[in-house]
């Protein structure tokens, strides 16, 4: 993992800002954070790994440790049921998962930072290797209505939530 953090140039943000101007996103519980809202105001919150310059481009980029591989890909080569098939599952919906962690980190930088990153990462620390996947701005873009589709569900669970008020009896 050194080896390709080394590859960050100028760092904004190192789960807490670099730079003086995002000052103002850390909390009093010391913690720095990014937020979001979906177009009905629906909000959410999140802390970043690392924002930073990799060849020019403007990195977002999520640090993982695992103790299997991610996978980019559903495991359709692979014995349904079969220790490889379900390992390399888990390793999908794992990267499944993160990739939605980072569109909606992308559009609460935007909305909080006003910054546009170029591209974004995953980092994945195995015991056996580090794995870096790739995700262009455009599939960024495309993972936006993703998240924004679990915003929606989510806040729709709690708007249907009915919640056990003892003071109402």
């Amino acid at each position: 993992m050194p080896k390709i953090l080394d590859q960050f140039g100028e760092v904004l943000w190192a789960e807490s800002p670099v730079l003086e101007a995002f000052d103002f996103t850390m909390g009093a519980d010391e913690v720095a954070r990014v937020w979001g809202a979906d177009e009905e105001g629906r909000a959410w919150a999140g802390a970043p790994d690392i924002i930073g310059f990799v060849e020019d481009k403007l990195t977002l980029a999520d640090l993982k440790t695992s103790v299997k591989p991610y996978s980019r890909k559903w495991p359709k080569e692979h014995e349904k049921g079969s220790q490889e098939w379900r390992d390399l599952l888990g390793g999908y919906m794992k990267f499944k998962k993160t990739c939605k962690q980072l569109a909606a980190y992308d559009l609460a930088i935007q909305q909080t930072l006003d910054v546009k990153v170029d591209q974004a990462a995953i980092l994945v620390s195995t015991p056996l290797r580090t794995q870096v996947f790739k995700i262009s701005r455009r599939f960024l873009d495309k993972l936006h209505v993703d998240w924004l589709k679990v915003v929606a569900e989510y806040y729709k669970q709690i708007d249907n939530c009915n919640v056990y008020d003892p003071d109402a009896v």
